[in-house]
């Protein structure tokens, strides 16, 4: 079973990354994980924006695009990070088989 892999790092205040495995059923899921200031979902292309990132989705031209956004300060960039962490977290312990979904390397440069 493919499982949700991505790579994400920092820079400042610049947050980056890249889906590297992604399983097709999720392509078409929708809202995948919520909290209260972030959302994990599917749509048209990998994208980070201030309170989503949007996984592989319908445009699968764009499957490899690396995804950014450059948050007002590193604080917020490094706040970013857990959730997503903390997303991908709560998506694996729901033992959901085309949901599980392990950051493979994180990078923080400073």
């Amino acid at each position: 079973m493919t499982k949700l892999k991505i790579e994400i790092g920092r820079y400042g205040s610049l947050v980056f990354g890249k889906i590297l495995e992604q399983p097709e059923k999720m392509r078409d899921a929708g809202t995948i994980w919520v909290s209260k200031s972030f959302t994990i979902k599917t749509a048209a292309k990998p994208e980070l924006t201030t309170s989503f990132l949007w996984l592989q989705g319908y445009n699968d031209d764009a499957d490899h695009n690396v995804f950014y956004h450059r948050y007002c300060t590193d604080i917020k960039a490094a706040e970013i990070i857990k959730m997503i962490e903390q997303g991908i977290k709560e998506i694996n312990e729901e033992n959901v088989p085309a949901y599980q979904a392990p950051i493979v390397s994180l990078k923080i440069l400073e």
